[in-house]
This record gives structure tokens, C-alpha cells and sequence, in this order.
């Protein structure tokens, strides 16, 4: 005796009835978004959704809590500010090393005379 199962089962037919099922809204939903208009509006529909399921304390809550992160983002970010130098540093540096250049050109010129 062997327990054999019987391929066109109940199980596997359900099975196949849902396969078919989850391909066609696959199929259906790749047909939506390949609209951009078509996402845009099911993303607004969603948002416009989920903004109604919210109480008007709840979203003060959560502006407050988003404008303390920001606040606490532009703090570290300020702190890693590299200071750059001024205009006339820049330039004081610059003339500096060519006037060094120079002097190496005319000790080099000297020594090879």
C-alpha cells in the first residue's frame, strides 16, 4: 500500500485557482503602473487615505517630532562645517609660493654657472 496523492486533488486545484488569481492582478496592476499619471493618483489616493485615518493631534505630534529631527539633522551638519579660508589668505599663500619658486629657479641657476 502506498500513499500515493492524486495530482488534480481538491488542494491542488485551489492552489492553481490561486496562482492564476495572483498573476492576473499581477497583470492587471503592471498595466496600471506603467502610466506615470496612473501611480501619481493611486499614490495621492493613498496619502489622501491615510491623512483621513490621522486625528489632528496625532499630526501635530508628528510635525513636532519631524521639525525636532530636522533640527537635530542641520546641528550635526554645522558641526561638520569646514571653515574656508578668506580671499586674501588664499592669495597671501599663492604669492608666497611663487615667490618661493622664483628664489629655488634662481639658487638652481646660480649653483649650475
Amino acid at each position: 500500500m502506498s500513499n500515493n496523492h492524486n495530482i488534480s486533488s481538491p488542494d491542488n486545484n485551489d492552489n492553481e485557482a490561486a496562482k492564476v488569481s495572483l498573476l492576473n492582478e499581477l497583470h492587471q496592476h503592471e498595466a496600471k503602473t506603467n502610466n506615470p499619471k496612473e501611480i501619481a493618483n493611486e499614490f495621492d489616493m493613498e496619502a489622501a487615505q491615510g491623512l483621513k485615518q490621522l486625528n489632528n493631534q496625532q499630526i501635530t505630534g508628528i510635525v513636532a517630532q519631524l521639525n525636532n529631527n530636522l533640527k537635530l539633522q542641520l546641528k550635526k551638519k554645522k558641526k561638520y562645517k569646514r571653515n574656508i579660508p578668506s580671499q586674501t589668505t588664499v592669495i597671501i599663500t599663492i604669492v608666497t609660493i611663487l615667490i618661493f619658486i622664483v628664489l629655488a629657479y634662481v639658487i638652481i641657476k646660480k649653483l649650475a654657472v
